[in-house]
């Protein structure tokens, strides 16, 4: 049976939990949005990991992304992102496969200092999956470096940029067509109203890329319409999304270059409830991992 470990990423807030299949091959990375957590966004999914039927994680590193969404424009965040995901992608730090012993409650005089996980191998898979302004982030990551490697295909760096190409985006409740509360309560839903006063004063730099009709999302949407028919077979510009038929924070749609058929409905599910994982909501999971999880917890 595979376990997967809790591990600090450099430092920071950011973590991942790392198996210790010697068959991993895929890094998951998850990337919270406006005012979110790479905790509790994500939440029942870092219990559940190891307490699915079939371990359908096992040969799957998690990687729960920490930043400061609502404090920043995207564009700021974007290249925070791309240094995370080159921190850990396609080969991971070696010292993430290592726990002290120290950091443990038990341990024999003769044990180890360390302990290896696994062996230390390179990943062939990369899947980003993205809640809210999260899938703006990642999709304004895509769409840089499909432009910068169409700019510059015959150099080293344009191939390294396609690197990202190769990914899966999971794009759950994306605000990637800007942000339209459909209803008198709906902002609540999403923001404490404490939370909302004391941060009042960084909400336009987090909210302003989020207009609809904004010229950052028109953009965005251009670019990425136009780079996908430059790069149709990269993954990157076939996005599985997924929305709670109760959404009402976010205008539900897609952009003209992602296939209507990635589109995935969560029933009695809203913008925050879409994407946390439950006994008997096993979606996040399943259109991560593009496997049916029916019998799964």
């Amino acid at each position: 049976m595979a376990c997967h470990v809790k591990r600090n990423v450099s430092g920071g807030p950011s973590y991942a939990f790392v198996s210790d299949s010697n068959s991993v091959d895929t890094a998951i990375v998850y990337v919270h949005g406006f005012l979110g957590h790479a905790q509790s966004t994500w939440e029942q999914l870092q219990y559940y990991v190891d307490r699915l039927d079939n371990e359908p994680f096992r040969d799957v590193d998690l990687f729960f992304y920490d930043y400061p969404a609502e404090d920043n424009f995207v564009h700021l965040s974007v290249p925070s992102l791309r240094a995370f995901l080159n921190q850990i992608f396609p080969l991971p730090p070696p010292e993430l496969l290592e726990v002290h012993f120290r950091d443990l409650d038990w341990r024999l005089t003769d044990d180890p200092e360390v302990i290896t996980l696994r062996e230390h191998r390179p990943y062939s898979r990369l899947v980003l999956v993205g809640h809210s302004l999260g899938a703006v982030v990642i999709r304004r990551l895509i769409a840089d470096e499909a432009l910068t490697a169409h700019a510059n295909r015959t150099t080293p760096s344009g191939l390294e940029a396609e690197r990202l190409l190769d990914s899966e985006l999971v794009l759950m409740a994306p605000a990637h067509l800007g942000f339209q509360p459909t209803g008198r309560t709906a902002l609540f839903q999403i923001l404490p109203f404490s939370a909302f006063v004391l941060r009042s004063a960084f909400l336009f730099r987090a909210f302003s890329d989020l207009q609809q009709g904004c010229h950052f999302l028109t953009q965005l949407q251009r670019e990425t319409e136009r780079m996908a028919g430059c790069f149709p077979k990269s993954p990157a510009f076939q996005p599985r999304i997924l929305w709670g038929d109760t959404e009402g924070i976010v205008t539900v749609g897609r952009f003209d270059s992602d296939s209507p058929n990635a589109m995935r409905y969560a029933e009695g599910k809203d913008h925050v409830t879409v994407c946390k994982l439950t006994r008997a909501y096993l979606t996040p999971a399943e259109i991560v991992l593009r496997r049916d999880l029916a019998h799964g917890a």
